[in-house]
């Protein structure tokens, strides 16, 4: 017991790492936010934006249930009841979550391959590292 407690905190992320992935994630979700500000406006939920974060933030708590499989369907009762409390239709919030959803998925694979293709860029940009060129032909 004595060795793990000891070694376990030599595996913890160095406070660089962490302080990017913060800044990283921070815009990330600056992005969904404009997501969800967006779509209420496209479907016309009247509804104030930290009244819309705040449902949205319980509905992905709730989705982090082990009930299903990437919380599809649970997200979408969650958000259906708690727009309801609010006098929002249901159905707009059915809509509302199916359309994120389908969004976001796609974008956040697109971040991460638009991500390592600068990484990849930056990184042989620094070594000035040629090309490598097909020796095939």
């Amino acid at each position: 017991m004595t060795e793990f407690s000891s070694t376990f905190y030599q595996d913890f992320p160095k406070i660089r790492s962490l302080t990017k992935s913060i800044i990283i994630d921070f815009f990330a979700h600056i992005i969904a936010i404009f997501q969800i500000y967006l779509l209420a406006n496209a479907l016309n939920i009247n509804c104030p934006l930290h009244i819309l974060l705040l449902l949205h933030f319980a509905a992905e708590v709730i989705t982090c249930l082990p009930i299903s499989i990437s919380g599809i369907g649970i997200q979408q009762g969650a958000l259906a009841v708690l727009y309801s409390m609010y006098g929002i239709e249901p159905v707009k919030a059915m809509v509302m979550s199916i359309t994120l959803h389908v969004i976001s998925k796609p974008l956040i694979g697109a971040y991460g391959l638009s991500a390592i293709g600068i990484y990849a860029f930056l990184k042989r940009k620094r070594s000035k590292a040629p090309l490598p060129v097909n020796q095939s032909e």
